[in-house]
């Protein structure tokens, strides 16, 4: 039997009623929703046992067990995961599918795909001096297979299709990106998206979508799933590949004018009304990308996030 009774009731969920397939109990943000507590408990909201997610027919409250996590306690996703790993729930059991990528299919690797695995081994491990000026964790540079060029002290960032295949690298200096190869398609895949795929779909409930893939491996030291675009500009491909996978997104472009415009357009786009969509909040920011805020105020830029439809 699961142990998801007691993580529930750790966490501070009320009114906790096992049943077969859902647990059943009072909803932990009718407030926040909708001003008021829940009146009447185990009625409305509950969380599937196979699946982990959950949802509120009154409040319209709905995700994956690490938000609910995350919005009951404050705690960061990273945090959100010790506490399942500590109550030993397996996601991959819960899931009812093998472990593996999902089906892609559709995804064909562009016509001019070479595979480059063998040239991204001729750089090296990021230094220690480059990963602390970035703050970046080692464990997510490693994670997303992010090398160094010594020569030109660059960043190098695979750009990998969806099943993983290398289709070629970027280079990041601190005065030029280049593209190797310089034709690579890159807008028809996402930096990070082979990394999070790989995960049981109840830890892909939600993705922020950035702009640079250093930003992707600044926040997964955070715990905080992202992808990148490889620029402000989103692609109709990438766009889909974001609501193939994802049960919502929640779009933090940069917070320039060309960001803003970037955003604005995606909402008016079909893509965006086929799932939730809410905008990075930076009121209350001092950074213009997620990659120059530190870990309390992306947090709450995170947790106050915008409807696209308040946004736009």
């Amino acid at each position: 039997m699961h142990e998801l009774e007691d993580l529930l009731a750790e966490i501070g969920v009320e009114d906790i009623r096992p049943g077969r397939d859902e647990i059943f109990a009072r909803c932990p943000m009718h407030i926040e929703y909708l001003g008021r507590r829940e009146v009447r408990p185990g009625k409305h909201w509950s969380i599937n046992r196979e699946t982990g997610s959950h949802y509120c027919f009154s409040c319209g409250y709905k995700g994956g067990l690490i938000r609910l996590i995350v919005d009951v306690t404050h705690k960061s996703p990273w945090e959100a995961r010790k506490i399942i790993r500590n109550h030993k729930l397996d996601f991959r059991a819960w899931s009812g599918l093998a472990s593996g990528k999902p089906d892609i299919s559709e995804e064909e690797e562009p016509e001019d795909y070479v595979d480059l695995s063998e040239r991204l081994e001729c750089f090296i491990d990021p230094p220690g001096a480059a990963l602390r000026q970035r703050g970046l964790q080692r464990h997510s540079v490693d994670h997303y297979g992010v090398r160094w060029d010594q020569e030109a002290s660059a960043w190098v960032l695979p750009i990998r299709g969806p099943t993983g295949d290398v289709w070629g690298f970027q280079t990041k200096s601190d005065d030029r990106v280049l593209n190797h190869p310089s034709g690579v398609r890159k807008s028809r895949t996402l930096f990070g998206l082979d990394v999070l795929i790989e995960l049981p779909p109840a830890f892909r409930d939600y993705v922020i979508l950035v702009e640079s893939p250093l930003d992707v491996v600044y926040v997964d030291g955070w715990g905080y799933p992202a992808v990148s675009s490889f620029g402000c500009t989103v692609s109709d491909r990438q766009l889909r590949l974001l609501i193939q996978y994802f049960d919502r997104f929640i779009l933090a472009l940069d917070n320039d004018d060309a960001g803003r415009r970037e955003m604005k357009r995606i909402l008016k786009t079909d893509w965006a009304k086929r799932r939730p969509v809410e905008v990075l909040n930076y009121r209350r920011t001092t950074g213009k990308d997620p990659g120059e805020m530190d870990e309390a105020e992306f947090l709450k830029a995170v947790q106050t996030a915008r409807s696209g439809f308040r946004f736009r």
